[in-house]
């Protein structure tokens, strides 16, 4: 024991030491305390040296600590292996520290044990650090959970954005399609003898059809923002023709509007003659008529447009070119960036982003040149069919019923009586008609009907509910539902019970009486 109280190189190593070092005779009375351990508690080894264990430890710990220290030990005594503790260190100034404290002996060479050793580790500042770090992740959770909150918002936001983008597209395609609709048909009404030239009426007539048909487009393509469209329906389709639509539909525009603003847009069309290709048509017009449209914002103080065709072994090609503003740079780079526009409130940005997918979704590809002062020219390239190559033409596939039906059409809307009505009975069925559900029950009940053609939404009683009862009463009937939902229905697989077919308004003649060939079992 002298050696090791007496001894300077003991003093010297444990002096060095960062921990607190106690250090006890066999019997448990303090030899020795090193400087940290002075620095740690404020009692120095003089007031301690001989001092019983159990003595000390209640000058530095607190009741709980002390017991712990006397029974570790005990326990390190009768060889058990040393652990270490976090213990409460009070110091002579009565503050308190954290510390880490471990009990061992220290041996002779023999291996007995000569002396106890008690160290102390402050971790006060380390249990700290832990505690701010604690504090800094709960915080940071709160705010990553603040932040994925304001993210749901943001995302809600721009989706509601979106929508609001969208609508306006959506209703920009749709006045484009209703002004050829609302003109020409005012022309005939109130110029009647327009009529007396068969082929300037005729004229007007087809231009209203194609308009009609894109505005029915337009509003089925809603569905494309949440269902992958079905690459079904395409048809032999000119492009030349096509060129030929979209100058004539979008004439108001780059005529009428033109020459209110004092200005003169010059349109020519270049048009080869090039094979017809694979497509859906009323969304390769819309393509170009919203091209068509671009160009002729790009001329506000007039110019030239041109439309060209042309063809190679693989590719039809159709082209739009302007003399225009054209784009600067940055504008090039995002220039099919859905919602990017040049046009502020007046742009939606949707229509290149949307005409590119089109392009896309019937395997072509766009291109653009353009610079700044000298216009701008979009070239769609579209891929010609080869041999053995099948094109669906609906034309072919539609056969009229050669039977004369008894057709039972209940609809509340009194124009789609009328439209019905006339496309039926010209193909020589006869149509009894009801404005309800329930006056279609009592219709059916007072004859033979041999087709049951009924809407969906109507005030009384739905399409469903009149399907059900008519099948109760005439199982092997056949119904088809005509409904404004029909292209949400067929999305969602929704089949109503007693229905046979289901078709969405508006329909064409040849929807139609394919629709009643396939019901009649004649296709």
């Amino acid at each position: 024991m002298e050696s090791i109280e007496k001894d300077p190189r003991c003093a010297a190593i444990t002096d060095a030491l960062s921990d607190g070092v106690l250090i006890l005779d066999m019997s448990c009375r303090v030899i020795r305390a090193n400087l940290a351990f002075t620095r740690m508690t404020g009692h120095e080894t003089a007031a301690l040296a001989g001092r019983d264990a159990s003595e000390v430890a209640g000058l530095f710990f607190e009741p709980e600590g002390a017991a712990w220290l006397l029974s570790r030990m005990d326990q390190v005594r009768k060889g058990e292996v040393p652990d270490r503790e976090p213990v409460n260190i009070v110091a002579k100034d009565d503050h308190i520290i954290l510390a880490m404290c471990s009990v061992n002996f220290v041996r002779d060479d023999k291996g007995d044990p000569i002396a106890v050793i008690v160290a102390l580790e402050d971790i006060s500042e380390l249990r700290k650090v832990e505690q701010e770090l604690r504090n800094a992740n709960v915080f940071l959770s709160k705010a990553l959970t603040d932040l994925k909150r304001i993210q749901q918002q943001v995302i809600q936001s721009e989706r509601l954005n979106a929508v609001g983008q969208m609508a306006s597209g959506i209703a920009h395609d749709f006045n484009n399609s209703l002004m050829p609709v609302l003109g020409f048909s005012e022309l005939l009404i109130k110029r009647p003898h327009l009529m007396d030239d068969r082929e300037e009426a005729l004229s007007m007539l087809r231009d209203i059809h194609s308009a009609a048909k894109d505005a029915a487009e337009t509003i089925r393509r809603l569905r494309d923002f949440y269902r992958q469209p079905e690459d079904t329906g395409r048809i032999p389709v000119s492009l030349n023709q096509i060129a030929e639509s979209v100058v004539s539909l979008t004439q108001p525009r780059w005529r009428g509007v033109a020459r209110s603003r004092g200005i003169t847009i010059d349109i020519q069309q270049k048009l080869e003659e090039i094979p017809s290709i694979s497509a859906h048509e009323s969304q390769v017009r819309e393509v170009l008529t919203n091209l068509m449209l671009n160009a002729i914002d790009a001329l506000p103080k007039g110019g030239t447009i041109t439309i060209s065709t042309g063809a190679d072994r693989d590719w039809a090609r159709i082209s739009i070119a302007d003399t225009g503003e054209g784009m600067a740079a940055d504008v090039k780079r995002r220039v099919f960036e859905p919602f990017f526009t040049t046009k502020g409130a007046h742009g939606t940005g949707m229509g290149l982003a949307v005409a590119h997918g089109i392009v896309r979704q019937h395997n072509g590809r766009i291109e653009f040149r353009s610079e700044p002062g000298q216009g701008t020219a979009f070239d769609l390239y579209f891929p010609l069919k080869h041999e053995g190559q099948a094109i669906s033409d609906p034309a072919k596939k539609i056969r009229v019923h050669p039977d004369i039906l008894r057709v039972l059409c209940i609809d509340d809307e009194q124009w789609s009586r009328d439209v019905m009505k006339r496309l039926l009975s010209y193909a020589g069925h006869t149509v009894v008609l009801a404005g309800s559900g329930s006056e279609g029950l009592r219709e059916f009940g007072k004859g033979q009907f041999d087709l049951v053609i009924v809407d969906r939404a109507m005030p009384d009683m739905s399409g469903d509910v009149v399907a059900m009862r008519i099948k109760s009463m005439q199982p092997d009937m056949p119904i088809l539902l005509i409904t404004g939902f029909g292209e949400i229905m067929k999305d969602t697989g929704e089949s109503p019970a007693g229905v046979d077919a289901i078709l969405s308004k508006p329909i064409s003649h040849e929807e139609l009486h394919e629709a009643i060939a396939k019901l009649m079992g004649d296709c």
